[in-house]
């Protein structure tokens, strides 16, 4: 015979229930298997042991296992959920894939050569917690979540179940009515941690399902930026380098650049983004501004995956951004070179009010053909803008030089210089006045006739 009860039971008897045996030919032999239930009635490994009685002999090599449920209908076990140790008196119930075939009554027999072993039936449910990490842990360091299962008279079981930094699956399985409390007492820093339930109770077999969710914000990673050892330069690239503490920046990498552009007085998006190189090293590289639309505050991040990580690379860069333009009326020489110095300076304040040059003044010669052109220059720095001059010094023979700039940055517009050179082709020619009164037409002489009175 088999013992029966509907759902858990409490107290230690109680695990065990009672179902009949069909009636057959072979002869049932009451109560012979034994089961290593834990003593606290729940536990985390995912096997039970059974063994039969000492007086009984050994179960045969080939025995037959049928599980039954608690309305007593047998069938064959769909997977080796209870198997026979090499011993043949003893075995395991494997609770995990039990679970996986949604059998959580383990009332089963072994019929062999005539006889049956049996065992009563008994239930559990399987609790599955969920680690789950959004964003990239501060740490490499473990996550602990204190995990008790209890009835009415306190805590009969406790364990620690530690996750990955990038998370997993702690399971446990219990065998009596009770209720699960989870309490994580290692987050890694985490922004925020969510335990969905806290609390658990449990009165009937099945799956059950906790989630953990630690949430943490992008790691973000913040290359140094150097200013270049130029002070102004027609290239804008900038180096930067990284600490070695991190992992090298990926070669292919996903780009953005934002920045403030100040003569918009407004945030923008840069597209195409900023050009980043990465040196063989991973650790340093450079940072090209030169796709800047003005002058500004600009910061570019490289999205790197590292081993199931995600790393942002921001670089913080700023630029003053002058545009010098040579325009040429007339006909100039095929030959003619126009030289243009442009000087940069932090500013100070004249004695008038206005600015003026102040210390580490640098001056850049730009060179222009025939046809003229633009030049993009970039004063690199993160504190102030420059003060700016432009002076032409080969003006190619020009007629006349005019100079349109201006040395700041407004809500107009960026610092910018426009050099005229006027050719004598392009000079409109002064009238001559004797030349006009020697070309003019003559007048037709009018013959006067006498005129006579009296």
């Amino acid at each position: 015979m088999r013992r029966k009860l509907t759902a858990f039971g409490g107290g230690a008897a109680l695990v065990v229930a009672a179902i009949t045996i069909p009636a057959t030919t072979a002869t049932a032999v009451d109560e012979d298997i034994k089961i290593d239930f834990p003593t606290s009635w729940a536990q985390a490994a995912s096997t039970l042991s059974w063994s039969i009685n000492d007086d009984l002999d050994d179960i045969c090599s080939d025995p037959e296992i049928l599980i039954y449920d608690f309305d007593g209908d047998g069938r064959p076990q769909p997977a080796e959920i209870i198997t026979v140790n090499a011993d043949r008196r003893s075995g395991e119930i494997d609770l995990a894939l039990a679970a996986d075939n949604d059998v959580f009554d383990l009332g089963f027999e072994l019929e062999c050569e005539g006889d049956i072993h049996s065992w009563g039936n008994s239930s559990f449910a399987q609790i599955s917690i969920e680690k789950q990490v959004a964003g990239v842990p501060y740490t490499n360091d473990d996550f602990e979540l204190a995990v008790n299962f209890g009835d009415d008279d306190g805590v009969i079981f406790e364990d620690t179940a530690i996750f990955s930094p990038s998370g997993g699956t702690a399971t446990y399985y219990q065998f009596d009515e009770g209720t699960w409390n989870f309490d994580e007492t290692v987050d890694g820093g985490a922004d925020n941690v969510s335990i969905s339930p806290e609390t658990l109770p449990i009165i009937a077999p099945g799956r059950y399902a906790v989630t953990v969710t630690n949430t943490f914000h992008s790691m973000n990673v913040f290359p140094t930026v150097n200013v270049p050892t130029d002070f102004i330069s027609t290239s804008g690239e900038q180096p930067w380098e990284n600490a070695d503490d991190y992992p090298p920046m990926c070669e292919d990498g996903d780009v953005t650049t934002e920045g403030y552009v100040f003569s918009e007085n407004a945030n923008r998006d840069v597209e195409p983004a900023f050009d980043v190189s990465v040196a063989a090293d991973g650790n340093s590289g450079t940072i090209d501004v030169a796709n800047a639309p003005g002058t500004g505050y600009y910061t570019t991040t490289v999205v790197c995956e590292n081993d199931g990580y995600t790393f942002n690379y921001i670089l913080n860069t700023a630029v003053d951004v002058f545009t010098l333009t040579k325009t040429v009326q007339g006909d100039a020489p095929a030959d003619a070179n126009f030289e243009i110095e442009v000087t940069a300076s932090y500013p100070v304040d004249s004695d008038d009010g206005d600015l003026e040059h102040g210390p580490n003044t640098q001056t850049l010669s730009i060179t222009f053909g025939a046809d003229g052109g633009e030049q993009k220059i970039f004063h690199h720095t993160g504190e102030i803008w420059a003060y700016w001059t432009t002076e032409e010094t080969d003006d190619g023979g020009a007629e006349s030089v005019s100079i349109e700039e201006r040395n700041y940055v407004d809500d107009e517009g960026d610092a910018f210089a426009t050099v005229t050179n006027v050719f004598a082709s392009s000079v409109p020619e002064e009238d001559d006045p004797e030349e006009e009164a020697a070309e003019a037409p003559r007048p037709t002489p009018v013959k006067k006739e006498p005129s006579y009175t009296g």
